[in-house]
């Protein structure tokens, strides 16, 4: 409900200006991953999971 009011982007710059410049990781659903490349995070391609329910990650997207 909140979603385009601007409140993420709020919440995103005040925690990266806290944080030391280092290397930040995070998990994001698929269709929103382009929210958080506006912030500087790239996509990574060799993240590795090992997840007892693969098929909830998998079928939303988040695993090959």
């Amino acid at each position: 409900d909140c979603q385009g009011q601007g409140i993420g982007k709020l919440v995103m710059l005040d925690l990266l200006a806290q944080l030391p410049p280092r290397s930040v990781m995070l998990l994001s659903v698929p269709e929103k991953i382009g929210f958080y490349q506006k912030f500087g995070f790239n996509t990574l391609k060799t993240a590795m999971m090992k997840h007892e329910n693969p098929e909830f990650w998998i079928a939303n997207g988040y695993m090959e």
